[in-house]
């Protein structure tokens, strides 16, 4: 069969992309399956892929292809498509933060999947576990796709007037208060705690220096 990219059967473009989250047209989309094509479609040799856009409406996962309303229908060979992982990093989520990030091995999946994904609550309430399908049907989790983040002093204001816990302000920076300093702001990098907010300015570890220059052009002073 004539394939425009590297599958030698529906089988194995089935396997490897139903179930898992890629990006179209810029945009992030769950896969729900991978059909051929039916009789009197044109490029018969070229097999379709039903997706649905993020966030998930309730009820989406698990279902079939053609058997959902919600997915639309696209070659395979759609330049469109981008099956990489799209960048991820802190998830604003239930007032807390959950750094989220592709795991470093292999699997069958060519998408994003349960078994690829991985999240940390850094700070939060939950004290649970999440996995991909806690975020699919979360507007929040597209917001990180797209790189969408309130800047610094938006999330210092939603800290100090919301019941929020903690507040990302990019991909790799979050805040947080103190439980018992009133008036004191954790600053976090990813996964890690690296420094102070006190009086309006920032203290960094002495061993995070060098993420000085990058907090600088994220508008931060120092």
């Amino acid at each position: 069969m004539s394939l425009s990219i590297p599958y030698e059967s529906l089988q194995e473009a089935e396997m490897r992309l139903s179930g898992s989250m890629v990006m179209y047209d810029g945009e992030p989309v769950y896969i729900t399956g991978v059909t051929g094509a039916a009789p009197g479609d044109p490029k018969p040799d070229i097999f379709r892929v039903y997706a649905v856009p993020l966030p998930l409406p309730h009820g989406v996962l698990g279902g079939r292809a053609a058997g959902n309303d919600e997915a639309f229908r696209r070659f395979i060979s759609s330049r469109r498509f981008d099956f990489q992982t799209p960048r991820m990093g802190f998830v604003n989520y239930n007032n807390g933060i959950y750094y989220c990030c592709r795991m470093p091995q292999r699997q069958q999946k060519q998408g994003l999947c349960n078994g690829t994904f991985f999240c940390r609550e850094v700070v939060g309430q939950r004290g649970e576990g999440y996995n991909l399908n806690s975020f699919l049907g979360t507007q929040e989790f597209v917001d990180t796709i797209k790189g969408r983040y309130p800047t610094f002093p938006e999330a210092i204001e939603k800290l100090k007037t919301t019941d929020a816990l903690a507040v990302a302000f990019s991909r790799e920076y979050a805040i947080s208060m103190d439980d018992d300093l009133d008036g004191l702001i954790f600053l976090y990098h990813k996964e890690n705690k690296v420094g102070f907010l006190m009086d309006d300015k920032i203290t960094l570890s002495s061993k995070m220096m060098c993420l000085k220059e990058a907090l600088v052009e994220l508008g931060l002073r120092l």
